[in-house]
């Protein structure tokens, strides 16, 4: 056996050589495919799988990242997922995984069914198929692969934390290179496409930070709550509005659903100190702050909102109940309204039963996990303000929501309460 495996490792080597005497592609090829057998020898198929995840989780708020320009539309966030979940396979085939939830699979048959004939029916079939395909493989296959996957709960606060420290990276960026002019504007985006982006990544990556905190050790915390705030400055220098409104809409839900006397105390000193500040914050007019009160491109942006929410319920109305296809999706500014034109009253109730299945866990999962829930939430509520449908940087948030959606049985439900459940007083006042 191991001269078989001498043989083989010999054979590969020579064949590794080879293609490095090509070009300087082939040889970064070659580099790469030696330092993943190298990997994959040294720790097994299942851990670097998860290696690979938690680099697709880092990777996920950077959508400009790539690793060609000949293909710009793949990001390096879709490559390590790829290959982790490649990788995980076996694992995912082997692992005895309960079932989606009966109303994610609902709305995944409706809109699957419903989207498909309407593409077909499209005046583009092949453009309205293509942009539906992302939609499917973002919104279902991301979730479906974390379902099966089932990673524990203090690897998925890992994974939750990637993602946070990815938006930090890309915002990071953007205070280095400076802000970037598109039109009217002048914002900063980081390493995503446009300022939208970067805010909506850096609520997201705020709406993950109150699991982490809890599945995390305790002298750990402080670091992923200094990690929140920094995610909530992108959010702030992004200029984006939706997302800004949405956060101060999940800072006053927060303490409700936790029933947090505490939390409910610093929302009243992030209050008094935002007011006693006021005078600064409004100065800034290209920031979040600035924007949502009209300051800056705002008023020329609203005047672009309105005709295009016009211009799509029009759509809408002449093709109620099927849509029209997805060849105008991604342009009306509303999330809800995007669907229905694209796959009419039918698809849009099947969207919502998906995006409403993560959700939900928020109010029926063992505490603390139901705190997985808070991104598909956000993205629920910044949805009616945003034309941002698909993308990894969303639904691979999002994705981690759904693990807590599946039903857990009676021993998973134990070891979560011995494990992260705090007294009932203790839960009440923190």
């Amino acid at each position: 056996m191991d001269s078989v495996l001498l043989f083989g490792c010999t054979v590969l080597l020579f064949g590794l050589v080879a293609l490095a005497s090509i070009s300087m592609l082939a040889s970064i090829v070659a580099l790469a495919l030696a330092g993943g057998i190298t990997v994959l020898t040294c720790f097994g198929l299942e851990k670097t799988g998860t290696g690979l995840i938690f680099l697709a989780m880092v990777f996920a708020p950077m959508n400009s990242v790539g690793p060609s320009a000949a293909v710009s539309f793949v990001t390096f966030a879709d490559l390590f997922f790829f290959l982790g979940f490649s990788c995980l396979l076996p694992t995912m085939l082997l692992r005895r995984s309960p079932a989606p939830p009966l109303l994610y699979i609902l709305g995944a048959i409706i809109l699957v069914a419903v989207g498909s004939v309407t593409s077909i029916g499209a005046t583009h079939p092949g453009i309205s198929l293509n942009l539906m395909s992302r939609l499917v493989v973002t919104a279902l296959g991301l979730p479906l692969a974390f379902m099966f996957w089932r990673p524990g709960w203090k690897l998925t606060g890992y994974l939750a934390g990637g993602y946070v420290l990815g938006v930090i990276i890309s915002a990071g960026y953007g205070v280095v290179t400076g802000t970037h002019s598109s039109g009217l504007e002048t914002r900063y985006i980081g390493l995503t496409e446009q300022p939208n982006e970067l805010g909506l990544t850096g609520l997201l990556g705020a709406a993950l930070v109150p699991y982490i905190v809890k599945v995390m050790p305790p002298t750990h915390r402080w670091f992923w709550w200094g990690a929140g705030a920094i995610n909530v400055g992108a959010i702030w220098i992004s200029g984006s509005r939706a997302a800004l409104l949405v956060l101060v809409m999940m800072a006053f839900i927060y303490p409700i659903i936790e029933k947090s006397a505490k939390a409910t105390a610093w929302l009243f000193a992030g209050i008094t100190i935002g007011l006693a500040l006021s005078s600064k914050l409004l100065a800034d007019k290209s920031g979040a702050l600035g924007r949502l009160l009209g300051a800056g491109s705002a008023s020329a942006s609203d005047e672009q909102r309105s005709g295009l929410i016009h211009e799509g319920l029009t759509l809408f109305q002449a093709h109620p109940l099927f849509g029209s296809g997805f060849e105008t999706a991604l342009i009306y500014h509303v999330i809800y309204l995007e669907v229905a034109v694209c796959v009419g009253i039918f698809g849009l109730v099947g969207f919502l039963f998906l995006l409403g299945s993560g959700v939900l866990p928020l109010f029926t999962a063992p505490r603390p996990l139901h705190r997985l829930a808070y991104p598909a939430l956000a993205y629920a509520l910044v949805g009616c303000l945003t034309p941002l449908l698909w993308d990894r940087y969303i639904w691979s948030a999002i994705g981690l929501s759904y693990l807590v959606a599946t039903t857990m049985t009676p021993a998973e439900r134990a070891e979560i309460e011995s494990t992260y459940v705090e007294p009932t007083k203790e839960r009440v006042n923190s």
